[in-house]
C-alpha cells in the first residue's frame, strides 16, 4: 500500500505497487490523501488488482486504462477532484467504473470515452469534448450531480445519462456545437434518464410521414433523443 500526504507533488511516482515501462501501472492500493497532487504524465493502467482511493487531486496527462477500483472516501468527496488535463487526444478506457466526485476537463483535443464514468458532484467544462458515441463509453451523473461551463468547445458528444429528481441541464452536443436539452423537476428520486444529441436527419430512426398529427413541422438537420429507463414521473 502507499500513501501520498499532504502537499506531495509528484510528477511519477514508482514503488510499491507501480511499475513503468513505457506506462505506469498500479498494482496494489495507492491513496491520495486529502491536499495531495499525484500527476501522471505517461499513460497510467489501474489494473484488476489496482485499487487507486482520490482523496485529492490526480491529473491525467495522457491515457488511462481502469480495470481496479477508482474511488474516494466518502466523507472527503468535497477534496477529492480528478484532472483530464492533456496535451493529445486521451483515451479513457477499462472495464471497471470510474467514481469520480468533481471531474475537471481542460485539454483543447479532447477523449475518447471507452469507459463508464460515474459523477458525484460535479464536471467542470473548461475545454475539450468527451466523445463516447464512438467508442462505447457512458458518462453518469449521480442524485444532486451537476456540471457547469458547457459550451461549443467542451461537452459530451454521445449519451448522458442522470439519476435523480432535480432540475438538470444534459451537456450534449455534436459538430462542435453545444446543443443542451434541459429536464425538469417532474419525476421520481430514484428516476434514470438518458439524452442524447443527432447533428443529422430523424427520419431513419423515427420515420416523418408516421408522425402525430399534431405535429406539424420535424426538423430536418438535428433532433435530441431523451429516454425515461426507470423511475417514474409526476404530472
Amino acid at each position: 500500500m502507499i500513501h501520498l500526504y499532504k502537499k506531495t507533488f509528484l510528477a511519477l511516482l514508482l514503488g510499491g505497487g507501480l511499475t513503468a515501462q513505457g506506462q505506469i501501472s498500479n498494482e496494489g492500493t495507492l491513496s491520495i490523501t486529502e491536499n495531495t497532487t499525484l500527476v501522471f504524465f505517461n499513460d497510467f493502467s489501474n489494473t484488476a488488482s489496482g485499487m487507486l482511493s482520490n482523496n485529492g487531486e490526480v491529473h491525467i496527462k495522457q491515457n488511462l486504462i481502469n480495470n481496479g477500483g477508482f474511488t474516494f472516501d466518502d466523507l472527503l468527496s468535497n477534496e477529492s477532484i480528478t484532472h483530464f488535463s492533456g496535451n493529445t487526444i486521451q483515451h479513457i478506457s477499462g472495464s471497471e467504473l470510474l467514481e469520480i466526485p468533481r471531474l475537471q476537463l481542460n485539454n483543447a483535443l479532447g477523449y475518447q470515452l471507452a469507459a463508464h464514468i460515474l459523477v458525484g458532484k460535479q464536471v467542470n467544462f473548461t475545454n475539450g469534448i468527451i466523445h463516447n458515441q464512438a467508442f462505447g463509453g457512458e458518462i453518469s451523473f449521480e442524485p444532486n450531480a451537476n456540471h457547469n461551463n458547457a459550451n461549443n468547445q467542451s461537452y459530451v458528444d454521445g449519451m448522458v445519462l442522470k439519476t435523480g429528481g432535480e432540475n438538470f441541464i444534459f451537456p450534449i452536443g455534436a459538430n462542435e456545437q453545444y446543443h443542451a436539452l434541459s429536464l425538469s423537476n417532474n419525476r421520481s428520486s430514484s428516476s434514470l434518464f438518458s439524452a442524447q444529441y443527432f447533428a443529422e436527419n430523424s427520419n431513419d430512426s423515427y420515420p416523418h410521414n408516421q408522425k402525430d398529427a399534431v405535429i406539424e413541422i420535424i426538423a430536418e438537420t438535428e433532433y435530441w433523443n431523451l429516454e425515461q429507463i426507470q423511475g417514474t414521473s409526476s404530472a
